[in-house]
């Protein structure tokens, strides 16, 4: 999602911003904007909605976008020390549909030429 928002024609870069709720904020009223009329409302609704339960959900886990990227926070307290075992496999699963999402949405993004993707994310 930092990307989405940040990634574009004019817009500065931003490479500190990992709070997931506010990017998905900057990013889900815009997107609506651009992509009903390529996907129409039904299915846009439906993408988005299972984005923004992902995105919430992601949020409530890593509010700062550090616990998923990093093992310790910025003083050396470690993260998750409280879990021995963590399920990665349901958060693997949902990435996927939500990449599959995504995919759709840049590529009707970049079709109504609001997307640069010269230096793709893989």
């Amino acid at each position: 999602m930092k990307h989405y928002v940040y990634d574009k024609r004019n817009r500065p870069k931003n490479d500190t911003e990992h709070d997931l709720r506010k990017l998905w904020n900057k990013t889900s009223v815009e997107m609506k904007q651009i992509l009903e009329p390529i996907f129409g409302e039904m299915e846009l609704r439906e993408a988005m909605e299972k984005l923004e339960d992902f995105v919430l959900k992601m949020h409530a886990l890593d509010p700062k976008g550090q616990v998923m990227r990093f093992p310790e926070d910025p003083l050396g307290n470690p993260f998750l020390q409280d879990y021995s075992i963590i399920n990665i496999e349901p958060i693997y699963e949902a990435g996927l549909e939500v990449e599959m999402i995504f995919d759709t949405l840049v590529n009707g993004l970049a079709e109504a030429g609001e997307y640069i993707a010269d230096d793709p994310v893989e």
